[in-house]
């Protein structure tokens, strides 16, 4: 049986700790400021544009199997009238967040393009995720 004692715990130093300036922050925790903001942010969406990546290549193959159905078995119709529309949606969000990326990542305009491109073929925006990972596409450039 466990025992459970009434001590107080010892105080975490990420929720005692202040800023450089003496200040406490807002949050409770010192580690996450405002000069943190926005690489939490570009974390979420360098995030996000994996996923999406991931989605946006899945509906790639919906769509392959609905257009397998639909032209060499001639059995039906649903699955390009379901996937068909999920995919353009992936699509679009793909290009949307692939321009976002390469505007807070400040991507060359060859490295935008791929990603752009990566979408039109089958699969290929997670080969270009994986090669964008490999290659330090993901971390900010610094400008000059």
């Amino acid at each position: 049986m466990a025992r459970v004692t009434t001590e107080p715990h010892a105080p975490t130093p990420a929720l005692d700790a202040t800023t450089a300036n003496g200040a406490v922050p807002t949050d409770g925790v010192a580690s996450l400021d405002n000069a943190q903001a926005p690489a939490r942010d570009r974390s979420l969406l360098v995030r996000t544009f994996h996923v999406v990546a991931i989605a946006e290549a899945v509906s790639w193959a919906g769509l392959l199997v609905g257009m397998f159905f639909k032209w060499i078995l001639e059995t039906t119709e649903v699955g390009v009238s379901v996937m068909g529309p999920v995919h353009g949606a992936m699509f679009m969000f793909y290009a949307l967040l692939a321009v976002l990326v390469a505007v807070r990542l400040r991507w060359s305009v060859g490295t935008t393009l791929l990603a752009l491109v990566a979408a039109v073929p089958p699969f290929c925006t997670l080969v270009f995720d994986v090669w964008a990972r490999r290659t330090g596409r993901f971390a900010r450039r610094e400008r000059r």
